[in-house]
């Protein structure tokens, strides 16, 4: 295991670093490029699927900056253990709903987002490492940052979107 610190990436940050503005594209660019130099990025088939899915739906017009960047490095990367940690995140039936097996089961988290609980699951799925998950824009991460706190660590990286803790 590498003693780099790891880190999950939102989707969101990739998406706000392509805009190239200051403020809080200048820290998602920053963040993408701290993760791709020195640290450990944590993925799953199902993150990886996401950043997919993000870019495909982006017009073929759009402007490709930093965070597409950071996705092409992920394809390329994502067998490579010196920049990418994959792990496993098995899915599970709870109340008659999909989920993944590593999500807490904390009631406090029943309206988080379905959409996050990849991010979430990946981070315990790689608890030794204790990994911290970035958001820059998804107020959901904030709003439960409260009962996430005690199973993940959150890093909100734009304070003036959104604040954790």
């Amino acid at each position: 295991m590498s003693d780099k610190p790891h880190s999950l990436a939102d989707n969101n940050l990739l998406v706000k670093a392509n805009e190239g503005t200051p403020g809080c594209s200048r820290a998602c660019v920053n963040k993408l490029l701290a993760i791709r130099a020195g640290e450990t990025l944590v993925v799953s088939k199902k993150i990886i699927y996401e950043y997919m899915k993000t870019f495909s739906e982006q017009a073929p017009s759009d402007e490709q900056g930093v965070g597409t960047e950071f996705y092409l490095w992920v394809l390329q990367n994502e067998d490579n253990p010196e920049c990418c940690l994959k792990v496993e995140t098995p899915t599970e039936r709870r109340a008659g709903l999909n989920t993944f097996a590593h999500f807490p089961k904390d009631r406090h988290l029943d309206g988080f987002h379905d959409n996050d609980h990849k991010f979430v699951a990946a981070a315990i799925a790689a608890a030794p490492t204790k990994p911290t998950i970035y958001n820059a824009t998804d107020r959901d991460w904030a709003d439960y940052y409260r009962w996430l706190k005690k199973y993940v660590r959150i890093k909100c990286i734009c304070p003036n979107i959104v604040k954790c803790g």
